[in-house]
């Protein structure tokens, strides 16, 4: 009997054996069977959202675990296996299929002596479906000059504000968590991914999906590739040209603006492969009709106020398809960036394009006369603070994107993303009327001329954003276009309004040559849409006044 017993027991303490070094620490055998807690190099967290699909990844030491999934309100567990990711393997995924839109499901991993929490996520809507609503928060630059920050505006913003104070009510009223680049300060190191970024970012990142763009302190993008299963071919391509969702009718749209591919004689490569990409894509928006919207994100801006520096050509490219896309579709295109590390936010001239700087949340703040600035035309405010902004996306009836900015403060005031403190708020629409044409009128005086419109009415009833004015030369001469922050009604610039009391429906130009000049304006509301140019009318500077 003994010469039976002796094997089989060094079996089995050679498989307990390895159970206890692939565990955190020895299951508590004192509970008579209850499991104890899985310890995390980083707990759950989700990415790849989709009305029947999500992604569950975790970092442990541990052997063989499990992830079991049930549909809220239902009582039994559907055990999924888990997968080692190939290049890093204590990092395991579980990639769920078959789920059921729109629907609230818990979930946990468990190995043979341990288990974790239960956690909950929640599938996106069908485009076709009965919920019209949607929400997602943006944030960017969350690497950790500041990790508090970022503990701040993950607890004291988004789960006070959005949750109610509920980490599991936001996985019910948030779709995803989009973050523009620099995730963490220097992405080859480990420690940060683990201790800074997903240990802050755990109560949320566990219930609401993440859906990251890559920054230029991400790189290389190793870890940043495995831990949002960016590399399932082991190239570059998806570090490229990084994610596609569809939202109810809008297009959200992930881009790399970092420099990854060097080809002699193609200075662009990487640049060009993703343009091709966007392309593709702006196309199917093009032809969708279910398409109202696109979203885009990356890193780099085109133009930025408060750090110019950090300017990129290949960002300038993508706004300029995104730009096409809506003048030729009449479809509203938003892109959100970060680096600059600042909250700033404008709208292109002959098209309802929204530039969108959602940094930072734990970055240094780039404050007003840091460095050499410039108040660009395109930008209607820019604002030296921490925060998050909510996007809400309604399809249906009067589709529309609304974006509002919760403010945290600045590097000395903590202004807990109240309502008091709300940065901004605009709400974009791809039906909205257009205010009335315009009448135009001019005179002359002592050289100057000045032109009025008539008063701004908008059948909406939305406000006067801003005015284009042009001129041209009887000659022929090329166009003289005046738009920007002197022709608009707001303009924050320096933490102040250069724009307060400004009238709008009138404009003076100064030091004209002689000769005559055809005269026109148009009116912009604030949902980003021109009135027709109102009728052109001549006007005659002498050659000498009195």
């Amino acid at each position: 009997m003994q010469n039976h017993l002796t094997p089989r027991a060094a079996w089995a303490i050679l498989i307990f054996s390895t159970i206890l070094v692939l565990t955190t620490r020895p299951p508590a055998f004192a509970d008579f069977g209850r499991k104890a807690n899985l310890d995390f190099i980083v707990a759950p967290y989700l990415i790849k959202p989709g009305p029947e699909t999500m992604t569950v990844m975790f970092e442990a030491f541990c052997l063989s675990p499990t992830l079991l999934v049930q549909e809220a309100g239902t009582f039994s567990w559907d055990r999924v296996d888990t997968r080692i990711t190939p290049v890093l393997p204590t990092l395991y995924k579980a990639r769920l299929t078959g789920l059921k839109p729109d629907t609230t499901y818990l979930y946990r991993v468990e190995t043979i002596f341990r288990r974790s929490p239960v956690y909950r996520f929640h599938t996106w809507p069908e485009a076709a479906g009965d919920t019209t609503v949607a929400k997602l928060v943006a944030i960017s630059d969350s690497q950790g000059d500041h990790p508090e920050r970022l503990a701040d505006v993950v607890t004291n913003g988004i789960i006070a504000v959005e949750g109610n104070g509920s980490a599991d009510a936001c996985a019910e009223t948030l779709s995803a968590l989009l973050i523009t680049g620099d995730l963490v300060t220097n992405g080859d190191r480990k420690s940060q991914w683990t201790d800074e970024f997903f240990a802050n970012l755990q109560p949320l990142a566990s219930r609401v999906p993440l859906i990251p763009a890559l920054g230029n302190h991400d790189m290389t993008p190793f870890f940043y590739a495995c831990y949002f299963d960016m590399l399932p071919d082991g190239s570059l391509e998806s570090c490229l040209k990084l994610s596609r969702y569809n939202l109810l009718n809008t297009m959200v749209l992930t881009l790399n603006s970092n420099d990854l591919i060097q080809i002699e004689g193609l200075p662009d490569a990487g640049g060009l492969l993703q343009r091709e990409w966007l392309l593709d894509h702006l196309y199917d928006a093009q032809d969708d009709p279910a398409t109202d919207f696109v979203l885009a994100q990356f890193h780099h801006p085109c133009k930025s106020e408060l750090w110019p520096p950090g300017e990129a050509e290949r960002s300038c490219r993508f706004v300029a398809m995104l730009e096409r896309f809506t003048a030729d579709t009449g479809k509203p295109s938003v892109h959100l960036f970060g680096h600059t590390h600042a909250y700033s936010r404008g709208q292109s001239r002959d098209m309802p394009h929204v530039w969108l700087n959602v940094a930072p949340t734990a970055g240094d703040i780039d404050y007003w006369g840091e460095y050499d600035m410039s108040d660009y035309d395109e930008i209607q405010k820019s604002v030296d603070e921490f925060g998050y902004c909510l996007i809400t996306i309604q399809a249906g009836y009067r589709p529309s994107v609304q974006v509002v900015r919760r403010s945290g403060g600045n590097g000395i005031q903590w202004f807990h993303y109240t309502d008091d403190t709300i940065s901004d708020a605009f709400t974009i629409r791809r039906d909205n009327q257009a205010p009335e044409t315009p009448v135009i009128t001019a005179t002359e005086h002592a050289g100057d001329l000045l032109l009025n419109g008539t008063a701004f009415n908008d059948p909406d009833g939305d406000s006067h954003l801003e005015s284009h004015w042009q001129l041209l030369a009887e000659s022929g001469d090329k166009i003289i276009d005046m738009w920007g922050n002197r022709t608009r009604a707001e303009n924050i610039w320096m933490g102040e309004n250069s724009q307060e009391g400004v009238d709008i429906t009138a404009y003076r130009i100064t030091d004209l040559s002689p000769g005559t000049y055809g005269a026109r304006v148009r009116y912009r509301d604030e949902g980003f849409t021109w009135s027709s140019w109102s009728e052109t009318i001549s006007i005659t500077i002498p050659c000498t006044s009195l």
